[in-house]
């Protein structure tokens, strides 16, 4: 009968020994039924969303500049003239604001009738377009 009950005795040493050693307890764990949610990390270079872009436009050309469109790089009509009023002579310089970002094309009518037109560019932040010769 002795050696029984110190068999019995190690038993329970050990298995408490086992459970201390993993960080167990005697006590039932709940088993979760949904893994929990993974999480994207935070870009922690990230600044605030752009709701808005400008376009600044510098003429450095020899040219007299009368109209300026923008269009979206999906469609096809070009957008109202952007200088309204104004007339951008040379060394000129206009600032287009409130510009929804995205990818756009642009038109350039000179006032002696030439036009330019370049396609695919990038408004999703601030631009900077400078005409020359």
């Amino acid at each position: 009968m002795g050696n029984k009950r110190r068999f019995a005795i190690l038993t329970g040493m050990l298995i408490m020994l086992v459970l201390v050693a993993c960080g167990g307890s005697s006590a039932p764990t709940e088993v979760p039924t949904q893994a929990p949610a993974a999480q994207a990390p935070a870009d922690l270079n990230s600044g605030p969303v752009n709701t808005t872009s400008e376009l600044l436009i510098f003429n450095q050309s020899s040219l007299v500049i009368c109209f300026v469109y923008l269009a979206p790089e999906n469609e096809e009509a070009w957008g109202p003239d952007l200088l309204g009023n104004v007339i951008l002579g040379t060394e000129g310089e206009y600032q287009i604001t409130s510009i929804p970002p995205g990818i756009y094309n642009i038109r350039f009518e000179f006032c002696d009738g030439f036009i330019l037109e370049e396609f695919g560019i990038d408004l999703t932040t601030d631009f900077t377009y400078t005409l020359t010769d």
